[in-house]
């Protein structure tokens, strides 16, 4: 009986939290996962599998059907940048540390080669 009154003590408290809290900080965390689209979202769906002891699957299989998925975000023209740290946790997990690096540094490289033909085009 007590163990029910905590139960909704905890909930009508953490109902009271949530609506008290400001829509910015509701909003701060759809910021952090902008860019993301279905093939990124699948991927972390493998993630939690991977991490599931009770899945049937190993953890090898569950990073690469991670990569497998984000594959079809490669031939987008605009990459969404989740992507990039989705293939890096995968190749992490498969302890392949040089793919790891490759997905962390393209954006980089990307970027800077993007900004210096808008510098020699005049732009700022």
């Amino acid at each position: 009986m007590m163990n029910d009154h905590r139960a909704k003590y905890v909930a009508a408290l953490g109902l009271a939290m949530f609506l008290a809290m400001p829509a910015a900080a509701r909003a701060q965390d759809e910021d952090c996962v902008e860019g993301g689209n279905q093939n990124t979202r699948g991927a972390e769906v493998e993630f939690t599998y991977a991490n599931s002891r009770s899945d049937t699957r190993t953890e090898q299989e569950r990073y690469e059907r991670a990569l497998g998925i984000l594959e079809e975000n490669w031939t987008m023209e605009e990459v969404p940048p989740r992507s990039y740290l989705l293939a890096a946790t995968a190749y992490l997990g498969l302890r392949d540390y040089p793919g790891a690096d490759s997905m962390l540094t393209t954006p980089l490289r990307t970027s800077a080669a993007t900004s210096s033909r808008g510098r020699s085009r005049g732009s700022p």
